[in-house]
């Protein structure tokens, strides 16, 4: 039987930090790629295709002081992820949605860094960088998420935030009962001082599965250009909505940010809650992230 999947984590904000390249092997005779239905059943050599949504837009950044201007954001549309493992350890890892995709492979000079929370990645170039929740740390047997950046340095590109997992099928979703699912959003975001942030949140997902409610708290920001870290509780919000099947959508708000999340439930039996969310604020603030709990 094949061991669970060791995607290892990495703490947001070492993205902007030397990394250490790991693992490596022959990427000949690929073997096909396989559907997802959770990561127990993830081979320690192959491919899993992993569908879910994702939200995405444009920056432009201004050369001498490192601000950026958000365009044209999107989604949440399909998306789709690409995990690739050899020896039971990921060795390589894309995203693609309408309007952002990132990939990386290791055995080809992109980097992956390990830390308690995410695992981070980074191109040869040091132009596209994501952070990625590690399932096995996060105790995700059917849903991973993260978030990411193309084109750091180069003046331009896109940025995007991901929920992936093996959704529950509408007719198993147990209406009535209560659930409260823990765990952490992972997010780009615009602050008032024009600076792009790398963030993460804590969240809390309640619902009766007729409505849900969401809320993101204690909200911390890595300056992508500086790496430093700042409290953001302007980006913290919170609200609700109605479970339509296997999803919901929730308009949220906060103190200095209001916008919309939607959530999916994963798993047979809605065993654990992931999806998206895109908000904005006075003073051009923009975050846009993907979450997950359980």
């Amino acid at each position: 039987m094949p061991r669970p999947l060791k995607l290892r984590a990495m703490a947001t904000g070492l993205v902007c930090t030397t990394l250490a390249a790991c693992g490596d092997s022959d990427s000949s005779s690929e073997p096909a790629v396989i559907p997802f239905s959770g990561f127990s059943n993830v081979p320690e050599n192959g491919t899993v295709e992993i569908d879910g949504e994702a939200v995405t837009a444009r920056y432009v950044a201004d050369p001498s002081t490192g601000g950026v201007t958000i365009e044209d954001q999107t989604g949440p549309s399909p998306s789709t992820t690409l995990v690739t493992t050899r020896n039971g350890v990921v060795v390589a890892l894309s995203s693609a949605a309408s309007g952002s995709s990132v990939s990386f492979d290791t055995r080809n000079g992109d980097t992956r860094v390990d830390t308690p929370l995410v695992t981070s990645f980074v191109t040869a170039d040091g132009q596209d960088l994501a952070t990625y929740v590690d399932p096995e740390r996060a105790g995700y047997e059917y849903q991973t998420y993260g978030a990411w950046v193309t084109g750091a340095g180069t003046g331009s590109g896109t940025a995007g935030a991901g929920s992936y997992g093996l959704k529950t099928e509408a007719s198993n979703i147990p209406v009535g009962a209560t659930a409260t699912y823990r765990g952490v959003g992972l997010g780009v975001a615009r602050l008032s001082d024009g600076q792009p942030y790398q963030t993460v949140s804590s969240v809390t997902v309640t619902t009766d599965f007729n409505t849900a409610t969401i809320g993101s708290s204690d909200t911390s920001a890595v300056n992508l250009n500086t790496a430093t870290t700042t409290n953001a509780p302007e980006l913290d919000f919170s609200g609700s909505g109605s479970v339509n099947g296997s999803e919901f959508t929730a308009l949220v708000s906060g103190a200095g940010t209001a916008g919309t999340a939607q959530g999916q439930f994963y798993g047979p039996s809605a065993n654990e809650v992931g999806g998206t969310f895109a908000t904005t604020g006075p003073g051009d603030v923009w975050h846009m992230g993907a979450f997950g709990g359980n």
